[in-house]
C-alpha cells in the first residue's frame, strides 16, 4: 500500500496503530505493538501533527462548548430565543464574512501565523463572553470568536488540499469535518 508521500507504510502503520489499541485496552504495557510503538514516522513529523491540530480541535471544542452554554441559559430563562436567534446569526454572518479575509491572508503569510493567530483571537472572544456582563458585551465576544474560528477553519482546510490528492482530500474532509 503506497500513502501520499509516496512510502509503502500504510498496512504496517494501521497494523501497530491497531495493535496499540488492543494492547492498550487490555492493559499490558509495552512490547513491539504497544503504546508508543514506532510506525516509522519521525519526531519531526509527529511534532508537526501536534502543532497542526490540536489548535484546530481545541477551536472546536471551545466553540460548542460556547453554543451549548447558550442554550443552557435559554433553558434557565436568562436568555430568550430571539436573543439566541440574534447571537447565533450574527456570529454566522461573522463568520462566513470571515471566510473572504482570511484564505488570502493563509495565501499571503502561511497557513501556521493564521492558524495560531485565529486561536489567539478566539481565545480572547472566548474570555470576553466569559466576562461579559451584558447582552451586548456577549454579542461583542462571539462576534470575536466568529473572527478567530474561521481562521482555524480556513487553515485546517487548506492544508488538507495542499497535503492531499483530490481523491485523498475528500475522504480526509470527510473525517476532519
Amino acid at each position: 500500500v503506497v500513502v501520499a508521500g509516496g512510502a509503502p507504510r500504510a498496512a504496517a502503520s494501521v497494523a501497530a496503530v491497531a495493535g496499540a489499541a488492543v494492547v492498550g485496552a487490555a492493559g499490558v504495557a509495552g512490547g513491539a505493538a504497544g503504546v508508543g510503538a514506532d510506525v516509522g514516522h519521525t519526531a519531526a513529523f509527529r511534532r508537526r501533527r501536534v502543532l497542526n491540530w490540536v489548535p484546530l480541535g481545541l477551536t472546536y471544542a471551545f466553540l460548542y462548548m460556547g453554543r451549548y452554554n447558550l442554550v443552557a441559559l435559554m433553558s434557565q430563562k436568562a436568555l430568550t430565543g430571539k436573543q439566541f436567534g440574534d447571537i447565533d446569526a450574527i456570529g454566522s454572518v461573522v463568520y462566513g464574512l470571515a471566510f473572504l479575509l482570511n484564505g488570502p491572508l493563509a495565501d499571503r503569510f502561511g497557513r501556521r501565523p493564521i492558524l495560531l493567530g485565529g486561536l489567539t483571537i478566539y481565545l480572547a472572544g472566548t474570555l470576553i463572553c466569559a466576562a461579559a456582563p451584558s447582552l451586548e458585551i456577549l454579542i461583542a465576544g462571539r462576534l470575536v470568536q466568529a473572527i478567530g474560528a474561521c481562521g482555524c477553519s480556513v487553515v485546517g482546510r487548506a492544508i488538507v488540499r495542499d497535503r492531499f490528492e483530490r481523491a485523498d482530500a475528500a475522504r480526509v474532509m470527510g473525517m476532519v469535518g
